[in-house]
């Protein structure tokens, strides 16, 4: 199975989920500066976003019929700041409330890859 992967609305198309992985993280590192969301698109039309190039990261889902999205809930819920990334050449601020380690949002988004739903390692919100 290809795994699609969207970048600023160009796709790439990867083999394997170790490929996924060490594409994501190399993204990740080139993109320090420049924060961006990315995106895996399951063959249903799911996709789950992940930030990239910064020590934090956020992931988001949205099903199939692109109603509802979620946002799992990060490591710190009570926050009242922002955080932000570009998608496409715009910038979206999202509440640091779903900030969290670039590291464990790589696993969800890994296990969306592979299975095309929301990881249960996280609380999810509906937005």
């Amino acid at each position: 199975m290809k795994h699609r992967i969207s970048i600023d609305g160009s796709d790439q198309y990867l083999g394997s989920l170790s490929d996924v992985e060490h594409f994501v993280i190399d993204l990740h590192l080139k993109s320090r500066g420049y924060p961006r969301l990315i995106q895996a698109i399951a063959p249903n039309g799911a996709t789950m976003s992940i930030g990239v190039g910064r020590a934090e990261s956020v992931l988001n889902y949205i099903a199939p019929d692109q109603h509802p999205a979620y946002t799992a809930i990060g490591s710190n819920p009570s926050s009242q700041e922002t955080i932000a990334f570009s998608i496409c050449g715009e910038e979206t601020q999202l509440s640091r409330r779903y900030a969290m380690a670039f590291e464990k949002a790589l696993n969800g988004f890994t296990f969306f890859c592979e299975s095309g739903n929301m990881s249960s390692e996280f609380q999810w919100e509906q937005d």
